[in-house]
């Protein structure tokens, strides 16, 4: 009988089984394609990610006028007339001023505190995404636009709702400008950035994906300020220089900082002329012709033994800071030459370096008549100057490190002027500074008066750096 009770249990103990068996093979097949899924969301999203960056980078790289395909920046500040205040950078077919696209952007409507486009067309500018960035028309990266404006001091939390960059709501549409002396965000009352006061672009750029992924990456951007302390109005590297003044009445070296105007640093006096040791300025001051024209922070002749700031102290590093500056150049002029292809304007200042072969003799620089400059001008040879020839900035003359100056105009050289020999005659690098060169005959002006404010204009690179970066959530 106790075996005929027992029948089919063996059965249903192997039933159960299977039926965990199947209930755990499933599950497995549940979490692996949930696996699946999330990686594969996971995957899209940060394709969108990417692509977006990509979109702020093509954006801040077109900035530049030295790229191959620079877009117009705004001059406007957002909700102003008088031309475009948003710049786009739009995929094939994507309109995103319309509010008819599917792609509208709706970020700018929450910035501007506006319930739909402005009205009109001239309120932006568009421009094709760069192919170079795209990619193949099969494959391209998958962002539908990028905006570039001018910072208002109001922007926007992740949530619409207004933030002040000065905690004061009564300038929301006052422009922010960053101070590159103090490194933060001001905002200016009117007139827009002046002085070393920088203008602040908002960079926007939104992504989607084939399989719908969407980000929305904002940045705002300067332009760079080349950090290159001068201990003087004029510094000649290295030891034993040689160094002939003019006999001018006129001419004349200050260290008397001449700095004014709005935005523009604190005046701060410097040195006349430094040079590498005290016996080298006790030598060069004893045979100045005219020892009252060179006033700086101490008693005329100002001239005294510096230590130059790190960065400056080997041909090496001096160089590598040179490199920094042709990477960010607005002109790279093969020399010799005797002629630049732009001397900037006050407003709009400019860099440019003279380079040649080893940085010997090809490098050379000559320039006669009557030209003012502005900027940043950096010469690998030898630099000549005749007649009415001034510059407002910074002379960098390396390489060579060979200053040949003569006057008779009235013009002059506000900034700071730099000498350094760090190639030999054959352009190999040298270990330590060799003899520079400055010689200025003939009479006029054409002497050198340090600004602060110029130099800090003319260090100001057209490299654009982030200053901050946060995604918006949609």
């Amino acid at each position: 009988m106790g075996r005929k009770k027992d029948a089919g249990v063996a059965l249903i103990v192997v039933l159960i089984a299977l039926l965990l068996v199947t209930a755990i093979g499933m599950g497995m097949i549940l979490m692996s394609n949930s696996e699946t899924v999330v990686n594969a969301n996971y995957r899209d999203e940060q394709v969108a990610m990417f692509a977006a960056k990509a979109g702020l980078e093509e954006a801040r790289d077109r900035l530049t006028p030295s790229n191959p395909n620079p877009i117009a920046l705004p001059t406007v500040l957002p909700g102003g007339t008088g031309g475009a205040y948003a710049a786009y950078i739009t995929a094939s077919g994507v309109s995103p001023w319309l509010s008819t696209d599917v792609n509208e952007d709706k970020e700018y409507l929450s910035e501007m505190g506006l319930s739909g486009p402005p009205s009109g067309s001239t309120w932006y500018s568009s421009a094709a995404t760069n192919s170079s960035y795209s990619g193949a028309p099969s494959n391209t990266v998958p962002y539908k636009w990028v905006r570039v404006n001018l910072k208002l001091d109001r922007s926007a939390y992740n949530n619409g709702t207004p933030y002040y960059v000065d905690g004061n709501s009564a300038n929301a549409n006052n422009q922010v400008c960053f101070d590159p002396v103090n490194n933060h965000e001001v905002v200016v009352p009117a007139g827009g950035c002046n002085g070393n006061n920088k203008n602040v672009y908002v960079i926007t750029s939104y992504s989607v994906t084939n399989s719908g992924s969407h980000r929305l990456l904002q940045e705002d951007t300067t332009l760079s300020l080349l950090k290159f302390p001068f201990p003087s109005a004029l510094t000649v590297a290295g030891p034993t220089p040689s160094f002939s003044a003019a006999h001018s009445n006129n001419y004349q070296i200050s260290g008397l900082d001449s700095s004014t105007g709005a935005g523009c640093p604190a005046p701060v006096n410097v040195p006349a002329v430094g040079v590498d040791n005290t016996t080298d300025a006790n030598g060069i001051a004893t045979g100045l012709p005219k020892p009252n024209n060179y006033p700086g922070t101490a008693a005329s002749p100002d001239v005294v033994g510096v230590t130059l700031p790190l960065g400056e102290q080997t041909p090496a590093q001096l160089e590598a800071t040179v490199a920094q500056i042709e990477g960010g150049a607005d002109y790279v002029v093969q020399g010799p030459a005797s002629s630049l292809p732009n001397y900037g304007t006050a407003a709009n200042p400019v860099t440019v370096v003279v380079d040649g072969a080893n940085s010997g003799a090809s490098g050379n620089l000559s320039l006669s008549g009557n030209i003012t400059g502005y900027g940043l001008l950096v010469v690998r040879g030898t630099y000549s100057a005749s007649g009415n020839v001034g510059w407002n900035g910074v002379v960098l003359v390396i390489g060579q490190g060979n200053v040949q100056g003569n006057g008779g105009g009235s013009n002059s050289y506000n900034g700071a002027m730099f000498v350094a020999n760090t190639r030999d005659t054959a352009g190999n690098l040298l270990p330590n500074f060799g003899i520079g060169t400055y010689n200025w005959n003939g009479g006029g002006g054409n002497g050198i008066q340090y600004n602060s404010c110029d130099v800090n204009s003319a260090l100001t690179l057209h490299l654009y750096r982030v200053l901050s970066f946060h995604e918006i959530m949609q």
